[in-house]
């Protein structure tokens, strides 16, 4: 009995939070005005000086309601954390997550649009940094940084520690791990098997490494809440979708880099799908039947267009 009403409630809390969420974001849609200029606002909770493209008002309507729908201490869990109850208090939820609040965040993610962008000093100047699933930065540095304070990742790439039939892994996991040393890694899905063998690497290279998990699906919810206003994802949400609505629950001022699926830049260059990699963006995004890239991108837009966050997609200054 219990549980169906836990249940009931938290379905009720869901839907409750998506009305108001696509009651606002759409308000907010008509208000604006020319894309690119969003309304300028000061930000006193704060205290610091805002970016003079950082509406303030808008940023915090979304945040409040996304809060609602993808807390923090569910979502991002500390593996050391157990058999846990879906209303923690305050103090509990505190220390169920290693995740604080942020001023300014930065979310990498993996588009061949950085390649050769020199976006990586102005990355690493954030107060915190985001990465996505297991991207290499070495060699890199230039264009996407070198700091880290947290890394999401997703199945594909959790099973990327798997060995192959030849007894080889997939990735040398050892060295990035090192990479990812004093940071955070967060999973994207309830506790896995994997995140044993995980935890086990990073002991034995002694490594000060937190891992986290979810809870929840966080695709799942990521997808109904989106779904749910702007129709911005048909199919399941990239990994960089579900880090941005994850970090609008922690982080104020949020800039995205290398959110980019188009073949071309406004330099007319041909750009690879990935910064590290050779492959096209044609080839991938054609060949994904899983994501809907180019909905998602309208979807940063629009928030970009309220001044909501900043995307970058040309070269670093």
């Amino acid at each position: 009995m219990a549980y169906a009403v836990r249940q009931f409630l938290l379905r009720a809390e869901f839907f409750l939070c998506v009305s108001f969420l696509t009651l606002v974001i759409l308000a907010s849609l008509s208000l604006q005005g020319q894309y690119g200029q969003p309304t300028a606002t000061a930000d006193n909770q704060n205290q610091r000086e805002s970016p003079v493209w950082y509406n303030v008002t808008a940023a915090d309507s979304i945040r409040n309601l996304t809060t609602s729908c993808l807390k923090k201490c569910e979502y991002l869990v500390r593996y050391s954390f157990n058999n846990l109850t879906n209303f923690p208090t305050e103090e509990e939820c505190a220390r169920r997550t290693p995740i604080g609040h942020y001023y300014t965040c930065a979310i990498v993610g993996n588009g061949g649009i950085l390649r050769d962008s020199g976006c990586g000093r102005e990355i690493d100047h954030n107060e915190f940094v985001i990465r996505i699933n297991d991207s290499p930065f070495k060699t890199f540095e230039q264009d996407v940084g070198q700091k880290v304070n947290l890394t999401v990742v997703n199945s594909v790439s959790l099973r990327r520690i798997q060995t192959t039939d030849n007894g080889t892994r997939k990735l040398n996991y050892s060295q990035w791990l090192l990479s990812r040393n004093n940071s955070i890694l967060s999973y994207l899905l309830p506790r896995h098997e994997m995140l044993k063998i995980w935890n086990a690497e990073i002991k034995k290279l002694d490594l000060n490494i937190t891992t986290t998990y979810s809870m929840h699906r966080t695709t799942h919810q990521v997808t109904r809440l989106w779904n749910d206003t702007l129709k911005a994802s048909k199919g399941l949400p990239t990994a960089g979708l579900c880090t941005f609505s994850l970090a609008t629950t922690f982080c104020d001022v949020i800039t995205l880099y290398g959110f980019y699926p188009f073949k071309h830049d406004v330099h007319n260059r041909t750009l690879r799908y990935n910064y590290y990699s050779k492959k096209s963006v044609k080839h991938n995004i054609n060949k994904s039947k899983v994501h809907n890239f180019f909905r998602e991108n309208n979807l940063f837009k629009s928030l970009y267009n309220l001044g909501a966050i900043m995307m970058v997609t040309d070269f670093c200054t």
